[in-house]
């Protein structure tokens, strides 16, 4: 069930957005509009007075063909009146309307009067004429030719009106088509964004609610920004904020679901190591009274000492007790005094331990470079550790393969103890978890060798690595170096 309630963010994005657009482009586009209609009737009020002017001047008689002709370029209806003889003299009109003279006739005597220079008229008027023919705005002026003539003007009023929209729709159309093209980009827009949002929201959503699958939080999921978006980046590759928020949500996602699956097997772990290590914390004891009991028994009898095969169970019993003692230090139980000692002669005392299963494998073992190194730790589990590396390289060679063995300085500082086997290499199924515990391809095998090495590693502050290099697998115990004692 979603948890949202109220408008959602696209809404809320949206209206203002829009209701911001339009007023800003209702306005300029109003503004334009009343200036260019502005503009257009003083243009019209210019051109009528220029025309006014050269009719009143002119000393020519104004007859019907000039007024015509005259009339075509003022774009407006030219008449002769006799104010006198209350007629129309002559006119531009291919038939004068009937009810012109009438109009004309009713004004006062008054509303034809001259000021006391005789140029002008002494109450500058203008009226408006309602004929059956259309509406018209009318003024007049002096005649120059005729002083006792009066040249009245008449302009179309619908003729004006026209004139008005064609300056005014021009900016209005412009407004319109920019508005029919931003709602729809802008529309496109948000939802893309909310789009976006929604997926984000769904992943967080999941991550809050625990399911941290991996398959729930792929980046893949969620789409990039597309060609409405990508006008907002520079470059046709180049990753938005929204973008980039996703990526770190998805690997948040991924890395939370490694983290719960490192935490389960870690605790799946600790308590399998507590119950070995008890178990191990046992039978450290009956192999304790068993091996007391053979160095006894070699020691009472004569042929004890030439007895190889005793002397065999013993280092089998030794090994036994390495392996125990890896076990206790995987459960975290392990005891003993750190001291210091060279890496080398561990190495040997290991080499030594695992020389039956050589025999019986027929491995071949190269020690490679051993300068004196000085490590400081607990030695048995040392010991453990680098026995475990060295039975897991005997059974990854194979019969007749071949193990190679060293200790190598590093850069900084740390001592390497290194076990290569010629073998093919890790399953690459488990290869990314091959140090994990539990982790196994071998039918009989439970996965604890190398994470017991892993703990001691740790136990001693170093860490345990692997890579396959050159047809070897080469196993890296990686220990800090110390001075030797004096």
């Amino acid at each position: 069930m979603s948890r949202l309630s109220g408008s959602s963010i696209r809404r809320q994005l949206i209206v203002p957005l829009l209701s911001l657009i339009f007023l800003v482009i209702a306005g300029i586009s109003g503004l334009s509009a009343w200036l260019q209609s502005s503009h257009t009737a003083a243009l019209l009020e210019q051109h009528q007075q220029q025309v006014a002017v050269v009719l009143q001047q002119a000393a020519f008689p104004l007859t019907g063909s000039v007024l015509q002709q005259t009339a075509r370029l003022a774009d407006q209806q030219i008449v002769i009146w006799d104010p006198g003889a209350g007629r129309v003299v002559d006119s531009s009109f291919q038939a004068l309307p009937d009810d012109l003279q009438v109009a004309l006739q009713r004004l006062p005597r008054e509303h034809w009067l001259l000021d006391e220079t005789g140029a002008a008229p002494a109450h500058p008027l203008e009226w408006t004429w309602q004929s059956r023919a259309g509406q018209f705005q009318c003024r007049w002026v002096p005649s120059r030719w005729r002083p006792q003539f009066r040249i009245i003007m008449l302009a179309s009023a619908s003729e004006l009106k026209a004139a008005r929209w064609r300056a005014i729709w021009p900016p209005l159309a412009i407004g319109a088509a920019a508005m029919a093209a931003i709602v729809p980009w802008l529309l496109a827009l948000t939802a893309r964004w909310s789009h976006r949002l929604q997926q984000i929201q769904r992943l967080v959503s999941e991550i809050a609610q625990g399911q941290l699958q991996p398959g729930n939080t792929s980046p893949t999921a969620i789409p990039a920004t597309t060609d409405t978006t990508a006008a907002l980046a520079p470059g046709t590759g180049s990753a938005d904020e929204l973008t980039v928020l996703v990526e770190d949500v998805s690997m948040l996602g991924a890395r939370l679901a490694e983290l719960q699956q490192q935490v389960l097997l870690a605790e799946r772990g600790r308590w399998i190591a507590q119950l070995a290590a008890g178990f191990a914390h046992q039978f450290r004891n009956g192999l304790a009274g068993i091996q007391l009991a053979l160095q006894v028994h070699q020691t009472r009898c004569q042929s004890g000492n030439e007895d190889r095969s005793l002397a065999i169970m013993l280092k089998q019993l030794r090994l036994l007790e390495s392996e125990v003692r890896g076990l206790l230090s995987l459960g975290g139980r392990a005891d003993g005094i750190r001291t210091q000692f060279d890496a080398k002669q561990l190495l040997e005392d290991c080499v030594e331990l695992v020389s039956p299963a050589l025999e019986h494998h027929h491995v071949q073992l190269q020690w490679l470079d051993c300068p004196a190194s000085t490590i400081a730790g607990v030695r048995d589990g040392l010991r453990a550790a680098i026995v475990n590396l060295l039975q897991n390289a005997v059974e990854a060679a194979g019969h007749q393969g071949r193990i190679q063995v060293s200790v190598l300085t590093a850069e900084n500082q740390e001592i390497v103890v290194r076990v290569a086997d010629s073998g093919p290499g890790p399953d690459p199924q488990i290869a990314a978890r091959m140090l994990q515990s539990f982790v196994t391809t071998k039918p009989e095998g439970v996965g604890l060798g190398l994470a017991i090495v892993t703990a001691v590693a740790q136990d001693h502050g170093g860490r345990l690595a692997w890579r396959r290099h050159e047809g070897w697998t080469e196993m890296d115990l990686i220990l800090p170096a110390v001075n030797p004692p004096e």
